[in-house]
């Protein structure tokens, strides 16, 4: 079948804002999500044009909640169109949007870690803010190869009226420049951190966001650090202009880190961050700037939710730890055959925030006299407990739940040094933020009288 395309790609990796022409549409709707009900909304629409005897266009729109699909009416084809039970006709005028191009399958995760992208890239942008909801585009046949399938996540814009805030930035050397800035390339092994595998946070030499945790950092023998994951949006991808490579960038400032690579098979994730030493600065766990913790309390949902709301709180992950597998998936946890329980790492500024006010706040908002269990949620992987990094978090931690015992709170979280952190999936990432809603299990319960944190 041939397409007629009503306007060009964004490519994939690149951000950009473009100008959607003003056109009639085809449009329908269902009840549930689009990734629950796409085919029965493509199959109505594609019914209606071969009615119509209307050419296939491209792309294909969809809003993702409630599902909607829309296709483009091409202007050659524009006639008295009649709506039917299932179809809608609508008139829409020309739009802006900020537009990222996606290769690979048309996955919900796929959809939801380049909307996340989008979004950051947006927040950042000095002319333009979003106007709209996100929406997909999809280009291709779900019968394509899902590897050469091209999509775009939209989100419509319009011209910025709220300021953002200035970035503090480092003051660069000229070597720093030359890589941050000038998108060089440092000599293969004379880089700092080529060796470099103490605990801590790997964050942007020039503006001090993290990007990387020490778990994620392996030998490469290739001359320069090497990571297989990244901290949940640190990153940006942008397809360098050959076409060859995929540069990697701080997606905080934009300074340039390195460039990625998949399918080496150089450990089970297959893809290999290749860092210049220069572009980044190392916080060793317990640092005068930053800091991790490491908490378990039922479903890792619920706990995310309540630590991303203290002040002075980088960032939290939602993943496992405490058992014996490597590289669990959420299926492997939930067998409960691994040992691992569904954990939280928080990444935090210790000039704002410090070990103790997190570890009361985290006693707080899980009920810590369940055993294996949270609210509905059954099995080891759902206990209660503290993992430390360090004797000084471990002393605290044990003097908490002493308070707590001591004061008729029979609290059965586990204390226990700290194993390597695996990241869960990223449709596990901020879910409740993502879904707008709220934990239903985890509540905020005050039990320590000095705590004026809520």
């Amino acid at each position: 079948m041939a397409y007629e395309d009503i306007y060009k790609q964004t490519p994939a990796g690149e951000f950009e804002i473009k100008t959607i022409p003003a056109g009639k549409l085809l449009s329908t709707k269902s009840q549930g999500t689009y990734f629950s009900s796409d085919n029965n909304l493509f199959m109505r629409l594609f019914k209606y044009i071969q009615t119509e005897e209307i050419p296939m266009t491209v792309p294909v729109e969809a809003d993702i909640n409630p599902g909607t699909m829309r296709f483009h009416v091409s202007p050659e084809n524009v006639k008295q169109l009649k709506a039917t039970k299932d179809v809608e006709v609508i008139e829409r005028a020309a739009q802006t949007v900020a537009a990222l191009g996606i290769r690979g399958s048309y996955s919900q995760s796929n959809y939801e870690e380049a909307r996340r992208q989008l979004e950051e890239w947006l927040n950042r942008n000095p002319d333009y803010e979003a106007s709209g909801k996100p929406y997909m585009t999809y280009w291709n046949s779900p019968m394509r190869l899902f590897f050469l399938r091209h999509s775009e996540v939209h989100i419509p814009v319009k011209k910025r009226t709220t300021p953002i805030k200035e970035l503090a930035m480092n003051k660069l050397t000229d070597d720093e420049k030359y890589v941050i800035l000038e998108k060089g390339t440092e000599r293969p092994y004379s880089g700092k951190y080529n060796d470099e595998f103490s605990r801590g946070v790997y964050v942007c030499r020039q503006c001090g966001a993290p990007l990387y945790r020490s778990d994620d950092k392996f030998k490469t023998d290739c001359g320069w650090p090497g990571f297989d994951d990244e901290l949940p949006g640190a990153i940006k991808r942008v397809t360098d202009p050959d076409g060859t490579r995929t540069e990697i960038m701080c997606a905080k400032c934009g300074g340039h880190l390195g460039h990625v690579f998949t399918g080496e098979t150089l450990t089970p994730k297959s893809t290999r961050h290749c860092v210049n030493s220069i572009s980044m600065s190392f916080e060793p766990v317990n640092s005068e700037k930053l800091d991790r913790a490491i908490f378990a309390g039922g479903c890792f949902w619920g706990v995310e939710y309540w630590m991303k709301k203290i002040p002075g709180v980088l960032l939290v992950t939602s993943g496992y730890t405490g058992g014996s597998k490597a590289y669990p998936t959420y299926e492997d946890v939930c067998s409960g055959q691994t040992g691992h329980a569904e954990a939280v790492e928080v990444i935090y500024d210790r000039k704002q925030v410090d070990y103790e006010t997190l570890a009361k706040r985290f006693l707080e908002i899980h009920d810590p006299t369940q055993h294996n269990h949270q609210g509905p949620d059954y099995g080891d992987q759902y206990r209660s407990a503290i993992f430390y990094l360090n004797d000084e978090q471990k002393k605290t931690a044990e003097k908490l739940i002493k308070i707590l015992k001591d004061s008729g709170t029979n609290a059965v979280t586990e204390i226990a040094p700290a194993a390597r952190f695996w990241p869960a999936e990223e449709y596990h990432q901020d879910y409740y933020n993502r879904k707008n809603s709220a934990p239903y299990c985890h509540f905020y319960v005050k039990r320590f009288k000095d705590n004026t944190l809520r």
